[in-house]
């Protein structure tokens, strides 16, 4: 549930758990929650229910991702990394020559890596999708 939207929150910045990585039980959700001090996204209303007693916890309306973004009315901070959240810091790129396709290396010169995973990222084919979803929230790229 909401994994979507978790990776679209990393790439805004948001420091973002999935919970669905670590549990399905829902009290082992709110727990780590409350651990964690984060704020629980659910679309799941039982959840929410129980979860307001003891969380924070908003229940999220839309099944459309950008309707889920604009409730959330989200302000971008620097991209995190969709797989672990790990902060992404700019990589040179003959550092991670032997990491990406032959054609991004030809054609892409800005790369970013992640601190924890060392997933590499650049701007490819999806960034019109990324700049669709900025400019429906009006956020500047």
């Amino acid at each position: 549930m909401l994994k979507k939207l978790s990776r679209w929150l990393r790439m805004l910045g948001q420091n973002t758990i999935h919970a669905g990585d670590y549990t399905e039980d829902d009290d082992e959700i709110i727990k780590l929650s409350i651990k964690n001090n984060a704020v629980l996204l659910t679309r799941d209303e039982k959840l929410y229910q129980k979860a307001v007693q003891y969380a924070k916890a908003i229940l999220i309306k839309s099944d459309y991702l950008e309707e889920q973004l604009k409730q959330l009315n989200i302000k971008p901070k620097e991209s995190r990394c969709t797989q672990c959240n790990g902060k992404l810091m700019k990589t040179e790129k003959q550092k991670i020559k032997n990491k990406i396709p032959k054609k991004v290396f030809q054609k892409i010169n800005r790369f970013w890596k992640c601190e924890e995973c060392g997933k590499i990222y650049w701007r490819g084919g999806h960034w019109k999708k990324i700049k669709s979803i900025k400019k429906i929230l009006k956020i500047k790229s």
